[in-house]
């Protein structure tokens, strides 16, 4: 059987993933083993809660991802992995794994829709795996890649055809523990329910099994968070107030907002990041097309 050029790139890109969570080294950014990590080694008993971050004690940072983390631990204890390097290099193993098919399957989604002219969708699939800092941030055991992948996962079954109300309970399930893993991912997911409301014309009926789904997901979060601060608290709520409210992110350092601008520009390496940089309006400007009322009464009856 002849495989297809698009499949030859998804299969090299789940190779360039896997080559570069086996030599990654340490963490990207600290919270990926301060307030994941050393949080699950505290329940496994081998760290004092004396010792943990400060958002510990503020009660602050969903457990999910501790908790996963905790009984991956005690699993691969289990079966004599004890190592923590061999850990961690398991858990960016995992982390390659799923990002890549959380990518591959929304870009199948997208280049059918979008992009059906193979030069294209090559294009898009090469871009959407195999530039340099896609594989890079991939692997990572973080709770911004998780709460992405699943992001993507909704908005993969959300695009794709479907018929039963299973469907959109399952997209529910999806963005609630997208928010689960990264409370900011909340922003993006109301935008979501805006635009399904609104602008795709989707009916109350069809968006209640989401919304109960996606409820029942934050409130099983609440138990978890229960289950690990041995008392009742509503960590959202807490990162809110403290963020937000009292400004304790603040103290971390403030940046303009062309700040994101100019680093992307700088770390993406030019001319990749020009190319980059451009193009993304010009995709903004596309995707309004591809989405004006006709396109929009289109989708409705596609997904009715």
């Amino acid at each position: 059987m002849k495989i297809g050029i698009e499949n030859k790139i998804k299969y090299a890109g789940l190779i360039v993933f896997l080559v570069t969570a086996y030599f990654s080294i340490g963490h990207h950014q600290s919270d990926e083993h301060y307030q994941i990590l050393e949080f699950a080694q505290y329940k496994l008993g081998h760290i004092n809660g004396n010792d943990l971050p400060w958002e510990f004690h503020e009660k602050m940072r969903p457990s999910m991802q501790p908790w996963i983390a905790f009984l991956s631990i005690k699993c691969l204890n289990f079966i004599k992995i004890t190592n923590p390097f061999t850990i961690t290099i398991l858990f960016r193993m995992v982390s390659a794994l799923f990002l890549w098919l959380a990518i591959t399957s929304l870009s199948k989604v997208i280049c059918e829709k979008y992009f059906p002219e193979k030069k294209w969708s090559v294009f898009f699939y090469c871009c959407a795996l195999l530039l340099w800092f896609v594989p890079y941030t991939s692997v990572r055991f973080s709770s911004e890649n998780y709460s992405a992948a699943f992001l993507l996962f909704g908005l993969y079954f959300l695009l794709r055809e479907h018929k039963s109300y299973w469907s959109f309970f399952c997209i529910g399930a999806l963005f609630g523990l997208s928010v689960l893993f990264r409370y900011q991912l909340g922003i993006a997911i109301f935008g979501i329910f805006l635009w399904l409301f609104f602008k795709a014309g989707i009916t109350i009926p069809k968006l209640i099994p989401l919304f109960v789904s996606f409820l029942v997901i934050i409130a099983v979060g609440v138990y978890l968070d229960y289950l690990f601060y041995n008392e009742l608290v509503f960590t959202s709520f807490n990162y809110l107030k403290l963020n937000l409210i009292e400004g304790k992110s603040s103290n971390f350092g403030t940046s303009p907002w062309w700040y994101y601008l100019f680093n992307f520009l700088l770390f993406a390496i030019p001319p990749i990041s020009l190319i980059l940089l451009v193009s993304f309006p010009i995709g903004i400007w596309k995707l309004k097309i591809a989405f004006s009322p006709g396109a929009l009464s289109h989708f409705y009856l596609f997904i009715s």
